[in-house]
């Protein structure tokens, strides 16, 4: 063999695996357990069936802190932090439900001419020198705010750090990690992962590569790209659009973990995601076929339960898009089906069947082994007046609230402990 023959091939030998590196990984699918799932046949039952505690949290109601509905409800430090569309804010709240600030926009130094209105429209929660605090984006700045709405940063998205930062979500060890949205370079052909495994701070594996030009001609439908702690030490559920497949997220890598089988009729044709005559129409598509499930999302595996939304164009109060599924007896809850009962103190967990946040969000959070979900207090009250002639009682906190309180009042919180069996 010629030098220069062999010098080409021991290069080649040496970059074949640089060039696999490259690429995106496998998903295991070792582990994969199939679902069969029909919503329609799913059954009724008991708050006390699916929870073993209940709490009722309704926030105060003042001048300086009504608002419309909640959205994106996190907590931190033993404080709930949420945002209000109406009035563009991020109101603070204690975990008793007392109104401690809020930070609109008058607290973000304005960017713009003078004349435009300064608003923004959510925030995230990131760590900033140790401490968690509240991100509010502008269109040049992330603007940070402590828990008494004290601006304490503010960082350009030019920062060299903040342009290559990107949503993660930490397991218990701080040094493992996945990350979403990854940019794996950026140039006229910008290669995307959907998610990226991380352990010791090193990367493990990255999956489902994706240019994001593709969104400029199509784009997917609906819940997106999710991860979704239920508390495990290692583990988290992964979910992608218009994809029935639950994912496992580990340090060292991404299993498939349960394929969900749905009806014929609730189930989009196999091709929906890569076949041509979907691209650009997907929308029109569903629209059409409203029943049809284009994903699903908040998912959580608390003991031999798996809790899980579907999502659906169809919209109406008698749908049933939220369940929990049990591995050992294969039975499946609907969650929009929960009868009150006396943990429950008789009032519902869920505004199903009488307003539609449950149905639109589900959970808006599990934390440290609780669901919380929200509601008006118009439902409140219109079950608490149902329950009139049948003498109920309430704890103190309820009591208080319904001498004082009405219709009007801010949402409410409800805290769930979920059964483990």
């Amino acid at each position: 063999m010629k030098p220069k023959k062999t010098l080409v091939l021991i290069i080649l030998f040496f970059l074949f695996p640089l060039a696999l590196l490259a690429q995106a990984s496998l998903p295991d699918s070792s582990k994969l357990v199939k679902l069969r799932i029909d919503p329609v046949n799913s059954l009724g039952a008991s708050v006390s069936d699916v929870f073993s505690e209940v709490e009722f949290i309704p926030l105060e109601t003042s001048k300086d802190c009504l608002f419309g509905n909640i959205e994106n409800l996190k907590i931190v430090d033993d404080h709930f932090v949420f945002f209000d569309y109406d009035t563009r804010s991020v109101y603070i709240f204690t975990a008793q439900g007392k109104y401690k600030t809020k930070i609109d926009a008058k607290k973000v130094p304005q960017e713009r001419s003078k004349k435009e209105e300064n608003n923004f429209y959510g925030f995230v929660v990131e760590q900033v020198d140790g401490k968690d605090r509240i991100g509010i984006y502008t269109r040049k700045t992330m603007f940070f705010f402590d828990l008494d709405a004290k601006l304490v940063k503010k960082v350009s998205h030019d920062d060299p750090v903040r342009k290559n930062n990107r949503p993660k979500t930490y397991f218990k060890s701080q040094d493992a990690y996945v990350e979403t949205y990854h940019l794996e370079k950026k140039d006229k052909d910008s290669i995307y992962y959907e998610i990226v495994t991380y352990n010791n701070n090193k990367e493990t594996g990255k999956y489902f590569s994706y240019n994001p030009d593709k969104f400029r001609t199509d784009s997917p439908i609906g819940n997106g790209t999710g991860v979704f702690d239920y508390g495990a030490d290692k583990e988290m559920f992964f979910v992608r659009p218009h994809d029935y497949t639950l994912y496992l997220a580990t340090p060292d890598k991404l299993y498939m973990a349960y394929r969900f089988i749905f009806p014929f009729s609730l189930t989009l044709p196999a091709d929906f995601s890569t076949a041509e005559e979907y691209k650009g129409k997907k929308f029109e598509y569903l629209r059409k076929n409203d029943k049809k499930i284009y994903g699903i999302g908040n998912t959580y595996q608390i003991g031999d339960n798996l809790f899980f939304k579907t999502h659906q164009m169809e919209f109406n109060q008698s749908q049933k898009n939220s369940f929990v599924y049990n591995f050992k007896n294969g039975r499946l809850l609907s969650m929009v089906d929960l009868q009150p009962d006396t943990l429950s103190q008789f009032l519902p967990v869920t505004d199903a069947g009488l307003g539609y946040d449950f149905r639109q969000r589900g959970f808006q959070l599990y934390k440290d082994g609780y669901f919380y979900t929200t509601y008006s207090s118009l439902v409140l009250y219109t079950v608490k007046d149902q329950n009139a002639d049948k003498k109920r009682t309430y704890d103190d906190r309820l009591t208080q609230t319904f001498k004082k309180g009405s219709r009007k009042d801010n949402p409410i919180i409800v805290k769930l402990k979920p059964k483990t069996n």
